[in-house]
């Protein structure tokens, strides 16, 4: 390559042809392209070296510093091997053991991030099981200092826990919306008990409960309602990316209407690329929910039956 310790060595004052004890190393290579981007920090961090050692020294580096230095360069951007720890780098042929030394030395307070090898494990740490302890706290009902009255039906629970989950629980409960005391129940009204179950249960462990298949999209319809009402983002957005996998020509009137009423901008925007067939647009003016829609959200309506004019 031009550039290269052997292609400049004919015009070098200190080339192969002086005395041994006198020889150094020509300039540092030219850069070459990385073939594997995370790559490209080491390659950078190796030219870099070989340019700044060679001009702290006067005449230039030592030629078999200097050839060890290109080699090492040529190695990292040539490997298809990502590399991401010293012992990826050690195991590159014609890498030398002093290079990769000189890498780990030069790393304390530099940018480069190469971790070392990963140390043996003496202890297993288990993942995180908060949620099944906070599961179990609502099933159990232990400690439960409100009780709510949902639809016919009672659910005792936590103020703490609802509070720290939902802002407008946490007004209910302790601000100036306060409800409920430990004489009587909260009542929720609007909502089914099977709604308000899983919404508990997302409050405690941060994950839906299992539904049936055939029901999952009315549960999410009706969660994502109740997500909205409480102030839960995080479970809104949830049901609003699954309402995105279930519109469909039978659907689509109930969840396009939802998506406005609850400014869900990306079930919208599913809603109107399944919209984008002229054949989906006339199916849902044809059909009986158009009417639900046209009524619910009439502005909506009213943009749908001008672009179906247009195709």
């Amino acid at each position: 390559m031009a550039g290269s310790p052997h292609s400049q060595t004919a015009s070098s004052p200190h080339s192969p042809h002086s005395h041994a004890s006198s020889q150094m190393a020509p300039s540092v290579p030219r850069k070459r392209r990385v073939n594997r981007p995370e790559n490209e920090e080491v390659a950078a961090w190796l030219f870099l070296k070989h340019r700044s050692m060679a001009e702290q020294q006067p005449g230039g580096l030592p030629e078999h510093q200097g050839h060890a230095l290109s080699t090492a360069y040529r190695c990292v951007c040539a490997t298809n091997v990502p590399i991401r720890t010293f012992g990826d780098l050690a195991r590159l042929r014609g890498v030398e053991d002093w290079v990769v030394h000189l890498l780990k030395d030069s790393l304390p307070g530099s940018t480069l991030d190469l971790p070392q090898e990963n140390p043996p494990t003496f202890v297993s740490v288990a993942p995180s099981d908060l949620h099944q302890h906070l599961g179990d706290l609502l099933k159990t009902e232990k400690g439960a200092d409100v009780v709510f009255e949902v639809d016919g039906h009672t659910f005792a629970a936590h103020r703490c826990v609802l509070a720290a989950r939902s802002p407008v629980f946490s007004a209910e409960l302790f601000g100036g919306m306060k409800e409920g005391n430990t004489a009587g129940a909260v009542r929720i009204d609007e909502m089914e008990a099977e709604v308000f179950k899983a919404l508990l249960w997302f409050v405690y462990t941060d994950s839906l409960q299992v539904t049936e298949e055939e029901d999952e999209d009315v549960m999410c319809q009706h969660l994502l309602v109740a997500a909205d009402r409480y102030g839960m983002e995080r479970l809104k957005s949830i049901c609003e990316e699954k309402l995105c996998k279930f519109v469909n020509a039978a659907t689509i009137a109930t969840i396009l209407t939802l998506a406005e009423q609850h400014h869900c901008d990306g079930l919208k925007k599913a809603c109107s690329r399944f919209l984008g067939s002229p054949a989906n647009l006339r199916a849902l003016l044809d059909s009986d929910g158009f009417d639900h829609l046209s009524r619910s959200c009439p502005l909506v309506a009213k943009n749908l039956i001008a672009m179906s004019a247009l195709v």
